[in-house]
């Protein structure tokens, strides 16, 4: 379940770090969140779709049109869609792009040979804690504190284990196998393939 509460809508302009893989976070965030899409609704929260946003949450955005926790749950290319949101522009919070650049610039300094986080690394932790939740994680590596995840959650720790087990079942879409085209078969084109195994059409 994402934790992600409301924190004032930031938006961000959308072109993508370099190297980040949207389609590739999406899948390691399904994975940990929802089995890969298997659990769209949780029956402790409101907690909805593959990605696991909160609903009550997002429902009131203007992208969701007005659907119910149920259409959300069932319409994965709007949950892509809020997802792809959440990153660029933020939904409720700032977006996770912003987090990348500002809890890095914040943190990976001061955890010196501590911090060993990717972006997108960076981006889950946000999408699972919030932002002030993540930056709350980062300070108590730094400051050698407790940290502890409200309700009954994965540690941070736990999360991008489970995160980065999701990406090893990622293929990106160049990779994916194209549609087989198939064309009617004309007279000639068959007489043609036959004469190559040396039969004739009768």
């Amino acid at each position: 379940m994402s934790l992600n509460k409301p924190e004032g809508i930031m938006n961000t302009p959308a072109v993508k770090p370099e190297s980040f893989d949207l389609d590739r976070f999406s899948t390691g965030i399904s994975y940990v969140e929802s089995s890969g899409g298997k659990n769209m609704v949780s029956k402790t929260s409101s907690a909805t779709g593959k990605h696991q946003f909160l609903y009550e949450t997002i429902k009131n955005h203007p992208a969701m049109g007005g659907a119910t926790r149920d259409q959300f749950a069932k319409d994965e290319k709007l949950q892509d869609k809020m997802f792809k949101l959440a990153y660029e522009e933020g939904l409720t919070a700032p977006s996770y792009k912003k987090n990348i650049i500002d809890l890095t610039k914040n943190y990976k300094a001061d955890l010196g040979d501590k911090w060993n986080y990717r972006p997108d690394e960076v981006a889950a932790l946000t999408h699972f804690l919030g932002r002030q939740g993540a930056r709350n994680y980062f300070a108590s590596l730094r400051d050698g504190t407790v940290f502890g995840v409200p309700g009954v959650n994965k540690t941070p720790e736990a999360y991008l284990k489970s995160y980065n087990e999701g990406l090893k079942g990622y293929k990106p879409r160049s990779e994916a196998a194209p549609p087989v085209q198939r064309y009617p078969q004309s007279k000639s084109n068959i007489e043609t393939l036959l004469s190559l195994t040396g039969r004739s059409v009768k």
